[in-house]
């Protein structure tokens, strides 16, 4: 977190940011439990001392400013601070963001001035942080800052005008030191696989997004509620149940969205939910005794974990209800006890998948048949490779989006897919995920599956005559 803080302090110190803002300050921890009026008076003492005098009264100009300072009531200070935060450009930052419910008392407090003001908030847990960003329906940007660190700025795509919160995050999972570099390696893939669904706008998912809602929401029963979503992997599992989990905020007391990381470690899984609700992991299940919260468990992978992770979560007549996705059906079944609850999520129809297409190479839905007849032919051909799957969608249509619109870029790309998957790194995604699928198989299966090559592309194999050969060849 030292290194993480650093970074965040040599950016609020530079000489260009001094001179853009007007005023800035720096919230170094906040005071728990959470005060208005602490935070208001800590912000606007530091607003004074910037917005003041130059340096060589910045002396006298704090000794005024306590003292003034000590004469506000909570009514003036809040006059104050919208005083400030309407009129000037600021920059603030936010040291130590714990949990997602603290930021949400902290919002409301900035509205957009339209000014190019800008809050920077610092979380040790990347879900936090991620959370902190934008609209509540769109999933941020994020870059690694340092190549041999896990810390990540979470951004707001096109955010150059007004209020834009941006996260540096480190992986409570890893530290912020990269010792590991298997364990970075795992980290890495699933946020690869998250970011690049970040414009997707759930295209073609609303009513899969509706009927998970409908479960989450339903009134009639107060007992626990185990919702399970499975599908194969890129089929856009944490990107619906993000968006779902946004859309909650504010239903329920306590709330936590965790990705469940590889090897499995209970201990650490539980220490990123303890973070985000707020308490002590030794305290939790007392903690949310009684309280109505809401649990998501991202990318679980065995019945194994499911039974070490249920027991920590109390079951009482709160309508509490936690959310599972999974790759596999048998899991989802096992964690759901009634089969209303389970959810199975489909490749994207045609229609949707090339909305979602058109959205990722031009920016947004167009006419293909009316603006680049020549390209029909080529991006039917790239849509029947992906076969509706948003990851691969979302994947070359990012890697279009910086081609050249013309037939001839894209007959390249569908004659060499394989060549361009093993070698351009925009691509890297698809491969991630394949290979993720491929490691989560059987050893048996294995085998079998890299019997495929040897049939053409696109070539219908029978199945009676595929296991023959299987059989056949041992």
């Amino acid at each position: 977190h030292l290194w993480e803080t650093s970074v965040i302090r040599r950016a609020y110190e530079d000489k260009k940011v001094y001179k853009k803002f007007e005023c800035r300050a720096w919230i170094a921890g906040l005071i728990r439990p959470f005060t208005l009026t602490e935070f208001l008076r800590s912000i606007i003492e530091q607003f004074h001392v910037n917005c003041l005098q130059s340096v060589g009264e910045r002396e006298k100009t704090e000794i005024q400013v306590l003292r003034k300072m000590g004469m506000m009531k909570k009514d003036d200070l809040v006059d104050e601070f919208m005083r400030y935060v309407n009129e000037k450009t600021y920059l603030i930052v936010l040291d130590d963001i714990q949990n997602i419910e603290e930021w949400g008392d902290i919002k409301p407090c900035f509205q957009n001035n339209k000014k190019g003001s800008r809050i920077i908030v610092s979380a040790y847990q990347a879900g936090v942080a991620s959370l902190c960003v934008g609209p509540e329906d769109v999933v941020p940007e994020y870059k690694q800052l340092f190549v041999d660190e896990n810390i990540y700025a979470f951004y707001e795509k096109g955010s150059h005008n007004g209020i834009d919160s941006m996260e540096a995050g480190s992986s409570s999972n890893t530290g912020i030191a990269s010792s590991d570099g298997s364990g970075n390696k795992k980290i890495l893939n699933h946020r690869e696989t998250l970011a690049v669904f970040r414009d997707t706008q759930l295209i073609g998912r609303q009513k899969e997004k509706s009927e998970i809602l409908k479960l989450v929401l339903n009134e009639d029963s107060q007992q626990l509620e185990v919702i399970s979503l499975w599908g194969m992997g890129g089929i856009g599992k944490t990107t619906l149940v993000r968006d779902v989990y946004q859309e909650l905020s504010g239903k329920f007391e306590k709330r936590a969205c965790v990705t469940i990381l590889r090897p499995f470690s209970l201990d650490k899984l539980l220490e990123d939910i303890a973070m985000q609700i707020g308490c002590e992991v030794k305290k939790m299940v007392r903690y949310l005794e009684g309280k109505k919260y809401l649990i998501v468990l991202d990318d679980l992978s065995s019945n194994t974990e499911w039974d070490t992770i249920i027991p920590q979560f109390p079951a009482m007549e709160t309508s509490s209800r936690i959310i599972v996705t999974t790759r596999i059906k048998d899991i989802a079944n096992h964690c759901s006890n009634k089969h209303k609850n389970i959810c199975e999520l489909q490749r994207l129809g045609h229609r949707s998948a090339r909305d979602l297409f058109m959205k990722k190479v031009f920016g947004r839905t167009i006419n293909l048949d009316e603006q680049y007849p020549t390209l029909i032919e080529q991006a039917n051909l790239i849509l029947k490779k992906c076969n509706g799957l948003p990851l691969a969608i979302v994947t070359i249509g990012g890697f279009l989006a910086n081609q050249p619109k013309i037939a001839f870029q894209w007959r390249k790309l569908n004659e060499h897919i394989s060549a361009e998957l093993a070698m351009n790194p925009e691509l890297g995604t698809i491969k991630t995920v394949l290979m993720r699928s491929y490691d989560g198989l059987p050893y048996h299966l294995k085998s079998c599956f890299l019997y495929m090559p040897i049939f053409p592309e696109d070539y219908r194999v029978g199945r009676g005559r595929l296991v023959r050969r299987w059989t056949a060849e041992g």
